[in-house]
């Protein structure tokens, strides 16, 4: 079975037919190709894509991780440290897709591969380094780089929109920009959490990591974002018990009083029979 990753940025560093750990025991021998630039200039996005081929592999069997430290830059809100993010599958390829955060920024991150018998990372040892450099265009002064705002919406010519809020989210733009989410967005990684609670609490609000658990409690990051935990403290654990849901009890409680008016019915329909009888009784 072969695996290729490629990372479709100028200038390519090319580390091919890196031999990961497997082949004995029954475990498939995964090759990693690996075509990635640590380096890519200021517009570029992050784009990762994995080709997962074999016989009989059933790709809805395999799951492909990527986990992102981010150790730098300043004023960035996002917490510093591991973040965990499943690649997408759309027709038998493997992605993941990090717009440019038109500053600078750096991360380092590894894969890693869970299915089909086989669980490996690459690289096995050590980390992949991902740097993001350039100059700022920032024209009217607001702290945003000028693109930025025009690829979100924003107006380059307007210094006073880095402290509005578009979105509602409780993140300022100025605040979006550097926690590389969206001012449009409330929730623009999609994973069902807002981007404020995941700046806050520590999950990664460019990333979908709602099914993340990242304090191993036994909750996801989702889960704990409902019922307000905290996704990073172990002791923090959500009630995860079922609870009835609240139209269930609507029913029950109408089919009660549907059963109790019933029965008063009977009893005032038998209790003027009763009274009828009587009286006929009485005339005779």
């Amino acid at each position: 079975m072969g695996l290729v990753l490629t990372l479709p940025l100028p200038v390519a560093l090319i580390l091919a037919s890196l031999l990961a750990a497997g082949g004995t025991g029954g475990t498939p021998l995964i090759t990693w190709d690996l075509n990635y630039n640590p380096t890519p200039p200021l517009t570029s996005p992050f784009i990762v894509r994995v080709d997962l081929q074999g016989e009989e592999l059933n790709l809805t069997n395999v799951r492909m991780y990527i986990v992102i430290n981010i150790s730098e830059p300043d004023k960035v809100l996002v917490n510093k440290g591991d973040y965990r993010s499943e690649l997408t599958l759309s027709n038998g390829t493997f992605s993941l897709f990090i717009p440019s955060p038109m500053r600078r920024f750096n991360f380092t991150f590894h894969l890693e591969l869970q299915g089909e018998g086989v669980s490996q990372r690459y690289p096995t040892i050590g980390e992949l380094p991902v740097s993001f450099t350039g100059d700022i265009v920032d024209e009217d002064g607001d702290g945003m780089d000028d693109r930025w705002e025009v690829e979100n919406g924003l107006n380059p010519g307007i210094a006073n929109d880095a402290t509005a809020d578009e979105d509602g989210d409780g993140l300022t733009n100025l605040e979006e920009y550097y926690s590389m989410t969206s001012p449009m967005k409330k929730d623009s990684d999609g994973d069902g959490m807002d981007d404020r609670w995941e700046v806050k609490m520590g999950t990664c609000p460019f990333l979908s990591d709602g099914e993340v658990d990242y304090d191993e409690d036994g909750a996801t990051n989702l889960e704990e974002f409902h019922m307000r935990t905290d996704p990073r403290d172990p002791l923090s654990v959500p009630d995860l018990s079922p609870v009835t849901p609240w139209y269930y009890i609507v029913i029950i409680v109408g089919i009660l009083l549907i059963l109790i008016g019933y029965f008063a019915a009977q009893m005032f329909i038998n209790r003027r029979e009763e009274e009828f009888l009587k009286g006929e009784d009485g005339e005779k």
